[in-house]
């Protein structure tokens, strides 16, 4: 087995967690808002827990759910420029936003890292939660894009990727 094909098998296992955790997350927060809105409408009586719980949620959802966009190409992109230049242009143009995205990706982890880091001993109002907790949310979700990034890239630049 080529190290492109456990690559591409290695990117398909972080997609399925990506999708995991964003599923998970989605579905708490279904949960805790339909709790909250029937106890303050139906009993009068307000949580102060579950908004911490979306807020907390929130940043897994946006960052990690962008690597699942950024596998299908789905992140939203102007290509009227793009799409008018011949099939080897739109090819180097493409991969050089790959490469400008890795970059700033490479930068968003480093910096998501200190913040993390910054707020490790900081905990939430309602229920104590330390904040580590929702801003590792940053680095995780970097890590999956850069992954999923590469996987892109090399299914567009290679003979295997292109047949697969």
């Amino acid at each position: 087995m080529s190290f492109l094909s456990r690559f591409y098998q290695f990117s398909n296992v972080m997609d399925k967690v990506a999708q995991g955790i964003i599923v998970a997350a989605i579905t708490v927060m279904t949960l805790t808002t339909t709790l909250q809105v029937c106890l303050r409408y139906l009993a009068n009586a307000a949580l102060t827990w579950p908004e911490e719980v979306n807020l907390l949620l929130m940043p897994w959802v946006a960052f990690v759910g962008a690597s699942v966009a950024i596998r299908r190409a789905e992140h939203i992109g102007i290509t009227l420029f793009i799409d008018k230049l011949p099939p080897v242009l739109r090819k180097s143009a493409y991969l050089i936003g790959y490469i400008i995205v890795a970059v700033i990706l490479v930068l968003l982890l480093k910096a998501s890292w200190k913040v993390a880091m910054l707020n490790m001993n900081v905990y939430s109002d309602a229920m104590r939660i330390p904040l580590i907790y929702s801003r590792i949310s940053m680095v995780v979700g970097s890590v999956f894009m850069l992954i999923q990034l590469v996987y892109v890239i090399l299914k567009t630049t290679t003979k295997e990727g292109a047949s697969s």
